[in-house]
């Protein structure tokens, strides 16, 4: 009898792990030492990148990329909508401004701007990038860096920015936050 509680106590508990308990409607703290964590409330409503695990605890982490070349930091999510957006000229800890372009070492002048759509900085519901939210005036943006470990490849922050649709609704993404490891890329 008591291999059987013990089983279901097992059993409970690794449902728990593969399907997943994290509770989505609270902002990840603010934290500096690579938890690998992100999240934003979008016009007062807490929104959270959701990578779903098979094995392991779904997480809510973004993908984060530098380029030292140009000193560019890009960070993207993706759950019930996308975020792009990018901080150029990256030289440590401080404030800066978020770019109105996303993909900056990328951009080609020579591509239409229908075509661009998918390089600028902006927040997209259901994959519709014409009609998405897009940062207009960088500085209606703050982003604070407050680690960013070149040994360990960990970047936390801050951030806060004002988008726009096609339209001119405006959409407010504030109480921004992350600490994740990222990918270094030299060229």
């Amino acid at each position: 009898m008591k291999q059987i509680k013990t089983f279901n106590k097992l059993a409970v508990f690794f449902f728990l792990v593969l399907f997943g308990c994290e509770k989505d409607d609270v902002l990840p703290d603010i934290s500096s030492d690579g938890r690998d964590t992100f999240g934003m409330l979008v016009d007062g409503k807490v929104w959270q990148p959701y990578v779903p695990g098979l094995f392991s605890p779904p997480g809510h982490y973004p993908d984060i990329s530098y380029y030292k070349k140009d000193s560019t930091l890009e960070i993207s999510g993706s759950s019930d909508g996308m975020i792009y957006f990018t901080v150029t000229n990256i030289n440590g800890t401080g404030e800066y401004v978020i770019n109105r372009i996303f993909k900056t070492h990328i951009i080609n002048p020579n591509i239409n701007d229908s075509l661009n759509c998918f390089l600028r900085t902006r927040f997209v519901r259901k994959s519709d990038c014409f009609n998405s939210f897009q940062l207009i005036d960088s500085l209606k943006s703050e982003i604070t860096i407050t680690r960013f470990d070149t040994i360990s490849f960990i970047v936390s922050g801050t951030f806060s920015m004002t988008l726009y649709n096609p339209d001119g609704k405006e959409l407010k993404i504030t109480k921004g936050r992350f600490d994740s490891h990222y990918k270094n890329f030299t060229k």
